[in-house]
């Protein structure tokens, strides 16, 4: 009660006559909720799974996760923010308490004799019988204290700040962690999805041979002419030139996944079993509210807000008068022999002192200002990162399961056309169909089948955009 009316006589003294009005808070009145449901409806045949080794479930892709994690220069970074922000805490937080320090100085002083100091130190003695020296040494050996009264909490509101922004830091680590685990992720199912393709035109290649071989016995047995054997060979190139790229894009992928491992150029393994459908029955949404929880991005964004929050208070407080309390305690004397000479040698000093910004307050409102303008910055930016949320996880579920219909459908056309080259190749060597027949079957396959790996590898990246949403990220 006693420190509360000190208060308010501080600042009925300060600031009476110095038109002390306090600039204004910016009032934030939304809030920032999301719908209780998603829009796109669940399916109740998918299993729960939060667990990140329980939903990659891929030997192969959870070692080279943990390489990536370990070994990632951007994780890396966001470590040292870590200790960064640690140091800065540490920092804002000792000045709650007071400072000490330990001052051993050394001077000579010299007065002129017409001063007043002069004139008298020349016939004063220092010592019995010892005038003092015209040129004075000073020897002072002290410990000297500095503390400053947090009265309006503005050093307590910079700790919780710097605390909060090493929270986020820790959720940036996370945050970081979960983008590197669904790149990994990607990347690896992309290449399972090349090497598919890849085998599939291997079997593709190894068929069209005999093919030709088979269309070469037949134009010379005049049953066809050059130009089929010619269309023939020149789709055997093309497959051959389709195998050529993805190999590349097989490289270009195994570069990407060794950059974000941070090292150089090594094959990457991987599994074998692409259409398994096991890897996508492990999803499940939940209720939006959770994402509030489990997103990192969502976390951080509400610890950066309530750190401006802090920063705002410091610089609101800064109008308040401060207290300083400077303290010394130490020995002093002409000659260092002198030190054991107590309480002759000893020396203190204690200074209060209580100021109140007059002049600068133009300074403090505009910084004031600033503080409130990041604090109304964060506030829309936790706003845009909780709607960006949930449209992610509504988006990604949608996408989930369009592509799982247009998988399931291009499995039945893979199916039929498929068949349709079986047969009419059978017919082509009995006479009853033509090469033209033959080679427009071959294409429509093998376009099928490259879109059927396509939309997989779609529905594998959905799968994994669809568990970062969600909160991702590694235990």
């Amino acid at each position: 009660m006693k420190l509360t009316m000190f208060k308010i006589s501080v600042i009925v003294i300060m600031c009476f006559g110095l038109s002390c009005k306090l600039p204004s808070i910016t009032q934030q009145q939304e809030g920032t909720q999301v719908p209780g449901t998603y829009e796109v409806k669940q399916s109740d045949t998918l299993q729960v799974s939060s667990f990140f080794k329980q939903f990659y479930t891929s030997n192969n892709l959870l070692n080279l996760i943990d390489t990536v994690i370990a070994r990632n220069p951007d994780r890396s970074i966001a470590m040292q923010r870590i200790e960064w922000m640690n140091a800065q805490f540490v920092k804002d937080r000792a000045a709650l308490s007071p400072s000490v320090q330990a001052m051993l100085q050394s001077s000579v002083k010299r007065f002129g004799l017409y001063t007043m100091d002069g004139a008298g130190n020349i016939v004063t003695e220092m010592e019995p019988g010892k005038l003092i020296p015209r040129n004075l040494p000073d020897y002072n050996i002290a410990l000297q204290s500095s503390w400053e009264a947090d009265m309006w909490g503005k050093l307590k509101s910079r700790k919780k700040a710097s605390y909060t922004r090493y929270l986020a830091s820790q959720t940036g680590v996370q945050l970081v962690n979960t983008s590197l685990v669904a790149q990994t992720a990607a990347s690896f199912y992309e290449l399972m999805g090349i090497d598919e393709m890849i085998k599939y035109l291997d079997a593709t290649i190894e068929l069209q041979t005999q093919v030709i071989d088979v269309v070469e016995t037949q134009k010379a047995a005049t049953m066809v002419t050059e130009l089929a054997v010619q269309q023939f060979k020149a789709q055997l190139l093309a497959l051959q030139a389709m195998r050529i790229e993805l190999k590349q894009k097989g490289f270009e992928i195994e570069t990407r996944i060794n950059d974000l491992a941070g090292r150089p150029y090594q094959p990457i393994l991987r599994d074998t079993n692409f259409f398994d459908p096991s890897i996508t029955s492990k999803l499940h949404l939940g209720i939006p509210s959770q994402l509030i929880t489990r997103r990192p991005d969502i976390r951080m964004a509400e610890q950066e807000w309530m750190a401006a929050g802090f920063d705002l208070t410091a610089a609101r407080a800064a109008f308040f008068p401060s207290l300083t309390v400077n303290a010394a305690l130490g020995l002093q004397a002409y000659r260092t022999g002198l030190w054991i000479q107590s309480p002759e040698s000893l020396a203190f000093s204690v200074v209060a002192s209580l100021t109140q910004p007059i002049w600068n307050r133009g300074a403090l409102r505009a910084q004031f200002k600033m503080m409130d303008v990041n604090r109304n910055q964060a506030f829309i930016s936790l706003k845009q990162v909780v709607n960006k949320a949930y449209n992610e996880v509504n988006n990604e579920w949608f996408q989930q399961l369009k592509l799982k219909e247009l998988v399931d459908l291009k499995r039945q056309q893979n199916t039929y056309t498929t068949n349709a080259v079986t047969v009419s190749k059978d017919l082509f060597r009995t006479g009853r169909a033509t090469y033209l027949e033959v080679l427009i079957s071959q294409q429509q396959s093998m376009q099928v089948r490259m879109e059927l790996i396509e939309a997989r590898k779609k529905q594998l990246n959905s799968m994994v955009m669809l568990y970062r949403a969600l909160g991702g990220g590694i235990e």
